[in-house]
């Protein structure tokens, strides 16, 4: 719930942060008061890359954004939109865009350039990249970027893995061998690393990347080759490609069904907080 309200929290700030900073062509009125005059609600819409019911953390997102909906205490109106294929990223954006949407977000890096189109033929609408890691991002007056603390996340998984693990191996699919997704991963290693000085374990790991965030497919394959070389934990950050797909077999222990199951796969990562 913490990490729902956060999330909640965070959208609804940028949200407003990016409807305040709207630029002014004569210190008047905003550039976009035809979207989000006074007493009108500000429309925000989110385009993820993966299927909601995919990810657990996007499912609680969606339920909190459509009870937020109900209570509408700051009069925003979050959407969030699947996007599970990287040629839907521009047309379900430029959708929003179309449809008068205020604030448009999306994440990650696959989905940048989709934005930057989008925005240049809207530069009345702002737009919002998570973990875009948008290069000379101030060169885009109506593009802004935020993140999450992938560390953290990627360190508390290391450590549950590290826990649950038995046969001293552990693997994890990364979507892109970028800034975002290594970040995880070092979170990931720092937090098997603690558990290994904490408890004197050896637990090793197995770093491999999907090279696409929507192709469950091919992560099933490489989930596979992780067990077949000796895995008996593994993770995944890989937006639309974990998922599911990567819950391959039990081996005797559970799998890993992404870093947003980590609390409960060991329930000793409690005393870590």
């Amino acid at each position: 719930m913490k990490k729902l309200t956060a999330m909640l929290a965070m959208l609804l700030s940028v949200s407003i942060l990016l409807c305040a900073c709207g630029s002014k062509a004569d210190g008047g009125d905003t550039a976009d008061d035809s979207n989000s005059g006074e007493g009108d609600k500000i429309l925000v819409g989110m385009v993820t890359d993966m299927a909601i019911d995919q990810a657990e953390w996007l499912q609680n997102l969606v339920a909190g954004v459509d009870e937020y909906n109900k209570s509408n205490e700051y009069n925003v109106e979050f959407k969030v939109i699947e996007a599970t294929d990287v040629s839907e990223y521009e047309p379900k954006l430029r959708a929003l865009a179309e449809s008068g949407y205020s604030v448009i977000m999306g994440m990650y890096s696959a989905m940048v350039d989709p934005i930057l189109a989008v925005a240049a033929d809207y530069p009345d609408i702002k737009f919002g990249s998570l973990d875009g890691n948008i290069e000379n991002i101030a060169d885009y007056e109506n593009v802004g970027e935020f993140g999450l603390d992938r560390l953290q996340t990627g360190f508390l998984a290391g450590c549950a893995a590290a826990l649950m693990s038995e046969s001293g191996l552990v693997g994890i699919a990364g979507g892109a061998d970028d800034p975002t997704i290594n970040a995880i991963i070092g979170g990931w290693q720092q937090g098997i690393a603690y558990i290994n000085d904490k408890d004197g374990k050896d637990v090793q790991d197995i770093v491999a990347y999907v090279n696409s965030y929507t192709d469950p497919t091919t992560a099933k394959e490489l989930g596979l080759t992780l067990i077949n070389k000796g895995c008996d934990v593994i993770g995944a950050a890989a937006g639309g490609s974990g998922g599911e797909q990567l819950l391959l077999c039990r081996l005797g222990l559970l799998l890993s069904r992404g870093l947003h199951r980590r609390a409960a796969a060991a329930g000793q990562c409690a005393e870590l907080l």
